[in-house]
């Protein structure tokens, strides 16, 4: 029996003696509150039964840092979302430099972006992402207090920087969507007034051109009419000519005949009255027997 009272507290001091540390974790010894300066590796480990070991992970962790809210050049506020890759770089001073070192690292993200975004308008912050990242990240990595960079004096070193959202706010997109459908409204209306236009100028066309063929074609049949015309006044001119060179071509005989012919004619009627002029009466036989002619009808 006393055997067994002796082993159980002999027992428990050895269960409170050793401590193993995770693969990819640090461990920090704590002697009655007190912080000692001693750092365990992953492994095991023997210590006082009265010490505490705290384990850090040294692995990539995420965080998330939602709803900030920065302002533009121009007096945007925008809703901004960002995630930060990060791992312990030192689990004394992540655990004793600061007391809450992921506020104390959305306070100082937050604080870059106000100034990175504030440099820049609305339409920038949105084409620049990439750019405001990388200007994020080096900040992070390299800016300097007291020597260090801004996370190592709390004992973080980030590894990646993004930004996930980054838009304007509930009333500025409302105001930018009424923006952009007066745009889109404009845009139709310019669009309907030029193909308006459009078809009327073909119209226009269509008529000049309808036009223009009409009067070619009434030009044509004016042409056409005229030298029609044209034909037939020089068949008539051909016809005189021929007329008259055959008039000159004829007999004296024929002329006398036909002479005669007429006179016969007008001695058929009762008061028909023929003078001959006396130039002819002598020296022209031919009237001389129509005028015998006459005066034997007579």
């Amino acid at each position: 029996m006393f055997l067994i009272i002796l082993l159980v507290p002999l027992l428990i001091l050895a269960v409170f003696s050793f401590v193993i540390i995770p693969p990819n974790s640090e461990g920090q010894l704590v002697r009655f509150g007190r912080p000692l300066d001693k750092t365990l590796a992953s492994g095991f480990h023997l210590k006082a039964p009265w010490d505490r070991a705290l384990k850090v992970s040294l692995a990539q962790r995420t965080t998330k840092l939602n709803n900030l809210a920065p302002i533009t050049k121009d007096n945007a506020m925008l809703e901004v979302d960002a995630s930060l890759t990060y791992h312990v770089s030192d689990a004394r001073k992540f655990l004793y430099a600061n007391d809450n070192p992921m506020e104390t690292l959305d306070t100082i993200v937050n604080a870059y972006l106000r100034g990175e975004i504030g440099r820049r308008d609305m339409a920038e912050c949105t084409s620049d992402v990439t750019e405001i990242n990388k200007a994020l990240l080096s900040y992070l990595q390299q800016g300097e207090v007291d020597g260090e960079s801004i996370t190592a004096q709390f004992g973080i070193k980030v590894d990646f920087a993004n930004i996930d959202r980054i838009n304007p706010n509930e009333k500025i997109q409302e105001s930018m969507d009424k923006k952009i459908a007066a745009d889109n409204e404009t845009s139709a209306a310019i669009i309907t007034a030029e193909g308006q236009k459009k078809v009327k100028l073909t119209n226009a066309n269509a008529e000049k051109e309808m036009q223009a063929i009409v009067n070619e074609k009434e030009l044509a049949q004016a042409i056409n009419a005229a030298k029609m015309m044209e034909t037939d006044a020089n068949a008539r001119a051909k016809a005189i000519s021929v007329e008259n060179e055959a008039i000159q071509n004829v007999a004296p005989e024929y002329l006398q005949n036909k002479q005669i012919e007429s006179y016969n004619h007008l001695a058929d009627g009762e008061n028909n009255t023929v003078i001959v002029p006396s130039d002819k009466l002598g020296s022209d036989i031919a009237t001389y027997t129509a005028l015998n002619t006459i005066s034997q009808n007579n």
